[in-house]
């Protein structure tokens, strides 16, 4: 991964931070649902936010969610795309992994105005809008705050099933079959996913030795990192920044996971529940297409009506006036 760029966007969201310079800032909460049934934001006293490298002595572990865009009014269907990697262990003071929920927004091209006048297209979406890190004792209660996200964003959503319990909880709610992407959902390889575990193998995905999963997620995720998304120019047209997906990621601590990547060793929750959004969010835009919206105001042209000029049959006037030939 380009260690030296993620090192800087990390700079511009310390600085952002600092400065209170965000254009949106991202707040930390937990998620609850009200009597209605809708889902509220609870922003005291909360959990601290895990860092990387995640600290398995902490007595609380978990952990916060962080809203970096709120959901549009009643998201349609592909819209949203959720990751996710869990864990199976209720209590203990000696892993370092922690459950991981992203949720990314499908990317819209729109058309508009700068500020010279000139209609550019920038791309709108095509982020991670929210995100989850901690692990609840039992780990119900973790599940529960994952599913409130997703009926939040109402995102389909890529499991990563060799540790199953997210994946039971949802079949146990009658919820899987709707919001859970199966293997034919994400056809990314027809021979990815052959290996099994047990009833859950139609749902999610599998990271093991004997398939390339690891290998296309970290593709997803490089060719993100470096797709432009938007650039800025000087009056004399020349390009002075170019806008990338690293621009777009304001998570901190997921950059740093990033940075200490190895392919040897460590904990990478937040990487393979990230990934797993790009991978889906990017197949659906692949396979629908990147909607454009217009937002360039046409220009109204006002008419003024003309009478129109009198007509003489017999070509010709008399002292200006048209006359008949009846």
């Amino acid at each position: 991964f380009p260690i030296e760029l993620l090192r800087r966007q990390q700079d511009r969201i310390t600085l952002k931070e600092r400065d209170n310079k965000w254009k949106v800032k991202p707040f930390k909460c937990l998620l609850y649902e009200d009597d209605e049934g809708k889902i509220q934001f609870s922003t005291k006293d909360l959990p601290q936010e895990h860092e990387y490298p995640i600290k398995p002595d902490w007595e609380d572990k978990r952990g916060v969610i962080t809203i970096y865009e709120k959901p549009v009014d009643n998201p349609k269907w592909y819209t949203y795309f959720a990751g996710v990697d869990t864990v199976e262990v209720d209590e203990t003071t000696s892993s370092e992994s922690v459950h991981s929920v992203d949720i990314y927004r499908r990317s819209v091209k729109v058309q508009y105005k700068d500020e010279k006048g000139k209609i550019r297209t920038r791309i709108d979406g095509g982020k991670i809008v929210a995100t989850y890190r901690g692990r609840f004792n039992p780990v119900e209660k973790h599940n529960e705050q994952t599913w409130f996200l997703i009926k939040l964003y109402n995102a389909f959503t890529y499991v990563e099933r060799s540790k199953p319990n997210f994946i039971n909880y949802m079949k146990r709610m009658g919820r899987a079959e709707k919001y859970l992407a199966k293997e034919s959902d994400v056809p990314i390889n027809k021979d990815l996913n052959q290996d099994s575990t047990g009833s859950n193998s139609s749902y999610g995905f599998i990271i093991s030795n004997s398939n390339q999963m690891m290998k296309i997620l970290k593709g997803s995720v490089k060719e993100f990192f470096a797709t432009e998304f938007d650039r800025k120019e000087g009056e004399d047209g020349t390009v002075f920044k170019i806008y990338t997906g690293i621009d777009r990621t304001d998570d901190y601590w997921l950059l740093e996971e990033y940075i200490k990547y190895s392919d040897k060793f460590g904990n990478y929750d937040r990487i393979i529940s990230h990934s797993a959004a790009l991978t889906i969010g990017k197949f659906y835009e692949n396979e629908m297409g990147i909607a454009t919206v217009n937002e360039v105001k046409e220009e109204r042209i006002d008419q003024v009506r003309k009478e129109p000029k009198p007509i003489n049959l017999m070509g010709s006037s008399y002292r200006g006036k048209p006359y008949s030939i009846l």
